[in-house]
Parts: C-alpha cells; sequence; structure tokens
C-alpha cells in the first residue's frame, strides 16, 4: 500500500493541510513543535482509531490530539493497494 494524498481538515494543531506525497522517498521535517509527530499520528489513527485510553498516562491520544479550534476530527487519506 502506498499513501498519495494526506488531507487534515482538523487534528491537533494541524488544520486545512494538504500533502501530495511521491512514489519514492519522502522526508518530513521541520521545526520543533511544527506538527510532524501529530502528522504522524493522524495517519496512525486514521487506520486503527484514536484511543480514549490513557494506558497510565496523563493524557489519552484523543485528549491529546483533539483539534485545537473545532470540536471534530477530520481528514483523509488516499492511498492504493499493490496488487502483485
Amino acid at each position: 500500500m502506498k499513501i498519495k494524498k494526506i488531507k487534515i481538515n482538523s487534528f491537533g494543531n494541524l488544520t486545512d493541510k494538504e500533502i501530495d506525497l511521491s512514489d519514492n522517498i519522502n522526508v518530513i521535517y521541520g521545526k520543533n513543535e511544527a506538527g510532524k509527530s501529530t502528522l504522524l499520528k493522524f495517519i496512525t489513527n486514521s487506520f486503527y482509531g484514536t484511543s480514549k485510553n490513557k494506558k497510565g498516562r496523563d493524557f489519552s491520544d484523543y485528549d491529546r490530539y483533539k483539534p485545537w479550534g473545532k470540536d471534530d476530527f477530520s481528514g483523509k487519506l488516499t492511498y492504493e493497494l499493490d496488487n502483485r
């Protein structure tokens, strides 16, 4: 499977972001607190859901990544399957 496009409407501090990924290697970089880890968590949560379980932590993923400016999580991944 290849992720082709990431569209984030609201997830944590990320709003209205659209990223087109190439077929080869993609590098995500930026300053501290720019949203790199939040982007990776968005991808993971898109496939597996956002947990409300704290698992011994102070905050659950649901609370940690709740959109700052909006009430609902929103976004989309576009991908293609490798059917070889």
